[in-house]
Order: structure tokens, then C-alpha cells, then sequence
């Protein structure tokens, strides 16, 4: 059975590339791709993912969303890629 991955990014072109990357790969299935925190919590209830991959940025603050996500979610993995411009 594959991992079942949600994907969170407010950046169009990041989570479309990751999204091919993954979904290129036989044992991961993204279940879900939500642009902002309060979508992403209100997805991952409904689907309850293997991993988060979540992509800080503008509109997505990576920080209190791992938080609230760990509480709400705690058997799920997190993997957060941030994105800094230094």
C-alpha cells in the first residue's frame, strides 16, 4: 500500500513540480494539496496522511503549522522545506 502524502505550498510552481515528483513515485500517492494552513488541517482530518510535506512561504507558516498539525495528527510525519531567500 502506498504512503499516502499531503502536500501543502501557497507556491503554484513548487507544489505542481513536487507534486509530479511525486506522484512519479509507485509507492506514494498525494491525497491532497491545499495552498493554506486552514485548508491543510481541514484536509488532513478527512484524509489522514502517512507524511505532511509542507513548504513554508508567504501564506503558509510552516512553524504553527507543524504544531497544530502534530496535535491534531500525531502518527502523522512531517517534512517541512523551507524557502528563504539567503
Amino acid at each position: 500500500m502506498p504512503l499516502r502524502v499531503l502536500l501543502v505550498s501557497d507556491h503554484d510552481g513548487v507544489r505542481e513540480s513536487l507534486h509530479a515528483l511525486l506522484a512519479a513515485q509507485f509507492d506514494l500517492c498525494v491525497v491532497t494539496a491545499p495552498t493554506t494552513e486552514e485548508d491543510c488541517l481541514r484536509e488532513a482530518l478527512a484524509c489522514l496522511p502517512d507524511v505532511a510535506i509542507i513548504v513554508g512561504g508567504s501564506a503558509v507558516t510552516a512553524e504553527r503549522l507543524v504544531a497544530t498539525l502534530h496535535r491534531a495528527h500525531p502518527d502523522t510525519a512531517i517534512i517541512v522545506l523551507a524557502m528563504q531567500a539567503d
